[in-house]
């Protein structure tokens, strides 16, 4: 596919803030094709900002009608619009679970900001949290257990005592 000339597309510098941003940030103009990714973009989706600008958002993200839904809704609604946790696959066919945010500006050339959160990380963190908080249950729970069994071999070993000590 030939490329625009690179006059087309925003520069760095009409951007500077979401340079320094870790959320990946794809700016889309009004035929949802990409004028800018963010170095986010860049590390999360595994792909160049040269590489995408130009191409469609369907190039971009092939068969990913969750976020194509998304950006449909925003524009219609004049709002922004959240989709959570979904699988997205990229142009390099990597698949990544992420949270995207559609939200349409004012910012020539571009009139949509998609904002991707990666959820992968997040998932891991709170699975192993969860397993944390099982193992710790689990340790709890064999404590009691331990105490219940050790209380009555006592009790027993007491009553032992008691009757030996009356028997002649």
């Amino acid at each position: 596919m030939e490329q625009p000339p690179s006059s087309l597309f925003a520069s760095p510098a009409s951007f500077a803030g979401l340079e320094h941003l870790a959320t990946a940030v794809i700016l889309l103009d009004k035929s949802r094709n990409v004028v800018y990714a963010n170095p986010g973009a860049e590390v999360v989706f595994a792909i160049s900002a040269k590489q995408i600008n130009g191409l469609s958002l369907s190039q971009v993200f092939p068969g990913c009608e969750i976020l194509h839904a998304a950006v449909e809704n925003a524009i219609e609604n004049q709002s922004p619009f959240r989709e959570h946790e979904f699988i997205i696959t990229t142009l390099r066919q990597n698949s990544l679970a992420v949270t995207c945010t559609v939200t349409p500006v004012d910012l020539a050339p571009a009139c949509l900001v998609l904002e991707f959160q990666q959820m992968d990380q997040q998932l891991r963190i709170a699975r192993e949290e969860r397993m944390l908080i099982q193992q710790q249950a689990n340790a709890e729970l064999l404590r009691n257990l331990a105490h219940e069994i050790r209380n009555p071999l006592g009790g027993l070993r007491g009553a032992a005592q008691l009757l030996e000590h009356e028997l002649p």
